[in-house]
């Protein structure tokens, strides 16, 4: 036993958060908030910080990229303009959108959901990153999400997801949009698949296959940065579990073994490359095994 850095209270010595103020309960809140604010004026790292980079995503990334660059000489400079047109379009879409958070969402402070926004700062210390907005839209969906541009960036978390899960399961959620921030994921997706508001025929639909092998492996990343901001692998894997069910009514390893089962199938593996996010036991599998390389980093 111990106690917190922060309010005092007794903590076991294992713990991700302190239960009682939900901050690090082994780093001064003023030493998070004296580097974050470092942080925004340096691109510099402070410390020693674990890559959470999937092995691949930058290598199919650049591979994306190259590919869009010959399919839009294909397509001629009218393409090259209308694709030109529809980016604008969506960058006026995110300034829009950002509008419409701010008057219509209730952003997390010290006096409006205080618990999220103490594992927010939490995490964006544990990710070596700056505090960005976090936002609770009253919508009875578990789903989360983040969006922005080039270091302009929000996080959206529904009240559904809050209702649904504990406060330690939403730190992994937290983390994980944090890791696309991190690594200015949001920013390709705006541009290879922004708002389907305003997507183009065919256009839209070519750029989101050539991105979409780049996009499941950012996804993987993600969980990464998640995990890191829990510190514990139980509490990431319960966090995925909770986005299809009950965690209490799925047993994992029987659920993981069934799953590996089917998965030889080829249709699984071409279903899950159209989809948005891998198959949550892929992810599951993805994440035990980079915890697995990191033991010392990791708890159970």
């Amino acid at each position: 036993m111990g106690f917190c850095a922060n309010c005092g209270n007794s903590v076991e010595q294992t713990i991700s958060f302190c239960p009682n103020c939900f901050l690090d309960p082994n780093v001064p809140e003023e030493i998070m908030d004296n580097i974050n604010r470092e942080y925004s004026f340096s691109k510099q790292k402070r410390r020693n910080e674990l890559e959470i980079e999937y092995p691949g995503e930058s290598s199919s990334l650049a591979l994306a990229i190259l590919i869009s660059i010959v399919v839009g000489i294909a397509f001629s400079l009218i393409t090259f303009g209308l694709f030109l047109l529809f980016l604008i379009i969506s960058l006026v879409y995110l300034k829009l959108r950002v509008a419409f958070i701010k008057a219509s969402y209730v952003r997390c402070s010290k006096k409006a959901y205080a618990n999220i926004f103490n594992i927010s700062k939490l995490a964006a210390y544990r990710l070596n990153i700056p505090l960005y907005p976090v936002y609770i839209e009253l919508n009875p969906k578990i789903n989360a999400y983040t969006s922005g541009f080039w270091g302009d960036h929000w996080i959206i978390l529904y009240s559904g997801l809050l209702n649904h899960l504990a406060v330690d399961e939403v730190l992994f959620v937290i983390g994980h949009e944090m890791g696309h921030i991190k690594k200015e994921h949001t920013t390709w997706l705006n541009l290879s698949s922004p708002t389907s508001n305003y997507a183009l025929p065919i256009i839209t639909d070519i750029l989101r296959v050539i991105f979409n092998n780049w996009h499941l492996k950012s996804e993987y990343s993600a969980d990464r940065a998640g995990l890191i901001a829990t510190k514990k692998l139980s509490i990431s894997t319960s966090a995925l579990i909770k986005l299809i069910g009950e965690k209490d009514s799925i047993k994992i390893e029987e659920y993981l073994k069934e799953f590996e089962n089917k998965s030889s199938d080829p249709l699984f593996k071409i279903g899950e490359y159209f989809q948005d996010h891998p198959y949550i036991p892929n992810r599951i599998k993805k994440l035990q095994e980079f915890a697995k390389n990191k033991k010392e980093m990791f708890g159970g």
